[in-house]
């Protein structure tokens, strides 16, 4: 939650490089901020997790939708390859964020079944913030060349 408001703070003023970038800084740390409310909020009352996390997972993804199209947007006049790859890596982030919530769906039908859905766009999930990790310093190694 921290790391996500830090992180906010890091990417806003980086719009003076891409004005996305200042909409993905806000949307990380309204998400992070209601994370942290997600957490105050007692478990077994499950209408107000739905009430909270929703909105979160929404901003999260917004956040991210900002961040990784302002990453595609500041390479697109140096690399367009490495621009697609970032709007790629965003359509995978989808894909495992929609599997993650028909996995906690699944539950109703078979623990057994949602616990390896879960399982997997986990290790998806793992597996898009090491490739996000990669892009950011290929982006920085690039970026040095032109300095």
């Amino acid at each position: 939650m921290v790391v996500g408001i830090l992180y906010g703070m890091i990417l806003m003023p980086m719009k003076e490089v891409e004005e996305k970038y200042r909409m993905a800084g806000i949307f990380s740390i309204l998400a992070a901020v209601l994370s942290m409310a997600l957490e105050v909020v007692q478990v077994e009352n499950p209408l107000m997790v739905l009430v909270i996390g929703l909105p979160t997972l929404i901003l999260g993804l917004v956040a991210k939708y900002y961040e990784f199209h302002s990453h595609a947007a500041v390479l697109r006049d140096f690399d367009l390859e490495f621009s697609q790859k970032w709007l790629t890596l965003w359509k995978w982030y989808c894909v495992v964020i929609a599997g993650m919530i028909v996995s906690a769906l699944v539950v109703l039908i078979s623990f057994l079944l949602a616990a390896l859905l879960i399982l997997v766009f986990a290790i998806g999930t793992f597996v898009i913030a090491i490739v996000q990790l990669v892009y950011l310093y290929k982006m920085a190694k690039l970026f040095r060349q032109y300095a």
